[in-house]
């Protein structure tokens, strides 16, 4: 086995029990039994039967604060459930290291002090596990800060901007602790099958931050440990995401392609033509009619816009177009994920095709905005009905958006560009999107309110803080970098004023990897806490534009009468928050299923989990409710 190679082994082959598997005990039930039973003294140090002891307390005011943020008619979900879950798994972890169920007989206490003392089992175990434990407690209590002043706070922004500090000094506060989360612990609140997978995935992460030196994070666990915190809070903002966007590479898209040609999928790309009259600007103003858009584009001009096209070739098209926006914090391109699951979706859509948006990656707004608006104008324009019918062979007749991630807020804020549009050109628009159905939803970059299911991105791999610093920055403003900084957010002029970085961000993606790997570029937040929170201001500044902040900036009843809302989210997803965030605002048609025990993203972990293939037939199913088809009932299918 490949965890073999790691020198100790239990915590991070993740060799205790699976999620579905785990003990029904609580930390209230370790925190229990562990005052009652004096031996423990000997072998736990005083510190972490504290910090179980504290923990518990803590879980239990969450556990009273949570119901409070149910809403009505839904599942029992929120962030404040989700981090007591977080805590709960963690359990079987302790049951491991406190041996606490065996603890039934004066020899055994004495076999279990003996066989902690050879194995050197406090400055291994207990340690990391109490580090654990100190980052759950600051979870727990960042939480209950959220919950005293959800009603005291009332200005919107000021609630983003305590997120953002959070995130920044967070890591200052638990820097040592954090690696020991990674070296020991890594994701242990996952499903057991996907744990192992990104514990591979941040091992590779490490193992190529800095090469050659970074290689011993293969050998040690206090260099992964190391290399690991650093890359989730400081490290370059396109590492994690180049390394991702190498699982596109022609190997893969030649496998993909085998694997759609053998379930009868025709898959191609088309390149259309893009628009010249509808200007969306990067001010944050709402959408206006020019002579010609080409001057006013920020950037190189991109004559065309990419689609991929897939229909099942065993059904008949039947008029029905899918619109696909994926996800990936506007900077990660995963088609071959997406195909994944499309190849055994589309036969069972009735004639339905998928048209997949390749919208360019590493942008400020709104250039990928502007190019989803381009696509579905080319699609309802009566202009170009000729040119649709003859590339397409059909004419549309219904129009589903069907995203993922930040996928799902740019199909909605692709929706209020459209709506907008029709109300001041009538005859320029000949349908709308019906539905969108949006997986692992971010519905827009800023909530109305505190998202404590947000606080769990300080144990997150991929949404962790310097990725959901960096998106936030990078669509706002376009920068990423400290030394971008310096003619911008740090510039003496009004931050309506101050220029902003250029649209596009593109570079190679193997310079991207190279200087990843070999050169050190602080990021826009690696800076001065005085710099900081001048930079944070001026950036969050930007946000608030009617199709940014789509739920505190816009109208949403001018769409809700006509679109209906599908969100799939999971518990231990840390955008769960803004799914209910979303339905608290909406007054329109809209269902919410919650799936257990998963990420954001599950559905990229389908061929390789069956918890994660199971949820996935959820996400098909109101895909098929949307486009007005039976759904098929599954075990994990959560209506409401």
């Amino acid at each position: 086995m490949i965890f073999d190679i790691f020198p100790f082994t239990l915590p991070f082959t993740s060799n205790l029990p699976s999620t579905s598997e785990s003990s029904s005990m609580t930390i209230h039930g370790i925190a229990s039994n562990l005052s009652t039973v004096s031996s423990y003294g000997k072998v736990i140090p005083n510190s972490m039967m504290t910090n179980i002891l504290q923990l518990s307390i803590l879980t239990g005011k969450l556990e009273l604060i949570a119901p409070k943020y149910d809403r009505p008619g839904f599942k029992k979900a929120n962030g404040f459930r989700s981090i007591v879950k977080v805590i709960n798994k963690f359990v079987p972890t302790l049951l491991e290291i406190t041996q606490i169920t065996q603890m039934d007989s004066p020899a055994n206490i004495q076999r279990f002090i003996s066989a902690s003392k050879e194995n050197n089992f406090p400055s291994k175990c207990v340690n990391a596990a109490n580090s654990v434990l100190t980052i759950l407690i600051e979870l727990c209590d960042m939480a209950i800060d959220c919950h005293n002043n959800w009603s005291l706070v009332k200005d919107t922004k000021q609630k983003f901007l305590w997120l953002q500090r959070t995130y920044r000094y967070t890591h200052d506060r638990l820097s040592t602790h954090l690696q020991q989360y990674w070296a020991y612990h890594p994701v242990f609140w996952y499903e057991s099958t996907i744990r192992k997978l990104l514990t591979l995935t941040t091992c590779t992460f490490a193992a190529l931050s800095k090469p050659p030196n970074s290689l011993t994070a293969l050998l040690s666990n206090e260099e992964r440990g190391e290399r690991l915190t650093s890359i989730v809070w400081k490290g370059d903002p396109f590492y994690q995401t180049g390394i991702i966007n190498l699982v596109d590479n022609p190997l893969t898209s030649s496998i993909s392609r085998l694997f759609l040609k053998y379930h009868k999928i025709t898959a191609k790309n088309i390149n259309i033509k893009r628009q010249k009259n509808w200007f969306i600007p990067s001010d944050g103003g709402s959408v206006t009619r020019v002579h010609d858009i080409s001057s006013l584009r920020d950037g190189p001009l991109r004559d065309t816009v990419k689609l991929r096209l897939y229909q099942a070739d065993s059904v008949t098209a039947s008029g029905t177009v899918i619109i696909q926006i994926q996800g990936g914090g506007f900077m990660v391109d995963a088609h071959t994920v997406h195909t994944s699951y499309l190849k055994s979706w589309l036969p069972q859509l009735a004639g339905a095709i998928v048209l997949n948006i390749d919208y360019s990656l590493n942008v400020r707004y709104p250039v990928a905005l502007q190019e989803i608006v381009d696509t579905l104008l080319w699609l309802t324009s009566p202009k170009t009905l000729n040119d649709v019918a003859s590339t397409l062979q059909i004419i549309p007749t219904s129009i589903v958006i069907l995203g993922d991630s930040c996928g799902g807020y740019l199909g909605l804020a692709s929706c209020a560009v459209l709506r907008d549009i029709q109300d001041l050109a009538p005859d320029e628009i000949t349908i709308l999107p019906e539905s969108i159905v949006c997986i692992s939803p971010v519905m827009a970059p800023v909530n109305l309110n505190y998202s404590p299911s947000l606080l769990l991105s300080i144990l997150d791999p991929f949404l962790c803080p310097a990725i959901n610093l960096q998106v936030l920055s990078l669509y706002s403003s376009g920068i990423t970098l400290d030394s971008e900084c310096h003619s911008t957010l740090d510039a003496t002029t009004s931050s309506s004023q101050a220029p902003m970085s250029s649209g596009y961000v593109e570079e190679s993606l193997w310079f991207t990897i190279n200087r990843c790997m070999f050169n050190k570029y602080p990021c826009w937040f690696d800076c001065d806490p005085v710099v900081f929170e001048k930079r944070l201001i001026k950036m969050t500044d930007k946000l608030f534009s009617p199709y940014i902040s789509i739920l505190t900036s816009y109208d949403l009843t001018r769409l809700s009468s006509d679109l209906r809302i599908h969100l799939i989210t999971s518990e231990l997803d840390v955008q769960l928050d803004s799914a209910f965030e979303f339905e608290r605002v909406w007054e329109g048609k809209i269902t919410i299923d919650v799936v257990e025990d998963l990420p954001h993203g599950f559905y990229a972990f389908a061929p390789f989990s069956n918890a994660a293939k199971i949820a996935s037939q959820v996400c098909l199913d109101r895909l098929k409710q949307a486009i007005g088809l039976q759904a098929q009932s599954t075990e994990c299918d959560i209506n409401f």
